[in-house]
């Protein structure tokens, strides 16, 4: 971890791309959700 702290530009955009990350990944876990009860539950 570097001493001096980051710019309030960076802070925002790395916390900007770990909320796309985390709904990349929540809609990525809710797809699987979705196939896999799809697979088991045939219709």
């Amino acid at each position: 971890m570097p001493s001096d702290t980051p710019r309030p530009s960076e802070q925002r955009a790395k916390r900007l791309l770990w909320f796309v990350f985390l709904y990349v990944a929540s809609l990525a876990v809710f797809a699987a959700l979705v196939y896999g009860l799809r697979g088991i539950v045939p219709r």
